[in-house]
């Protein structure tokens, strides 16, 4: 592959000062056509397939590296969570490995060393009963006094 269309490739994915700012003020950005058409449907595809997975299980456990959190409303079973999703479904581990992603990640946190905590699938079917609302992780997750460390002093956590 040409160097330098790698070079403007990775450029392209830098975020600029004012994206930055944005994050920074607003708390997320948003990044159009990241991902091609048939990404999206692979990404997709992983998503269907944890749900078949889910439709033949009997109740909350383990299948192929996922963890699957079952429930049940009005006598039908729901899907509350799967977590480590990338278990069964390598492709989203390599999603979120991807350079699209982690690139802003590096510039956002001051770090080229990133490591997915969290590989979770969020099912909300209508009439289901899920909720799962608008949250910042860091709020769920130091569950320990001071287990969690910012590491930037702008709220990213390890």
């Amino acid at each position: 592959m040409d160097n330098t269309r790698v070079t403007t490739a990775l450029s392209e994915l830098r975020l600029s000062a004012q994206q930055i700012d944005e994050f920074f003020a607003a708390g997320w950005i948003t990044a159009k056509a990241l991902f091609n058409a048939d990404e999206v449907a692979k990404i997709r595809s992983c998503f269907d397939d944890l749900e078949r997975m889910a439709a033949d299980m009997e109740v909350t456990g383990l299948q192929h590296g996922s963890h699957f959190v079952l429930g049940e409303k009005d006598r039908q079973k729901v899907i509350k969570r799967v977590v480590w999703a990338g278990g069964s479904q390598p492709y989203l581990l390599q999603i979120g490995a991807d350079r699209r992603l982690t690139l802003p990640c590096s510039q956002l946190l001051g770090s080229d060393v990133l490591e997915q905590l969290l590989s979770q699938a969020h099912f909300k079917r209508p009439n289901d009963g899920v909720i799962f609302g608008w949250h910042q992780d860091i709020q769920h997750r130091d569950k320990g006094a001071g287990t969690w460390q910012d590491i930037n002093g702008s709220g990213s956590y390890v």
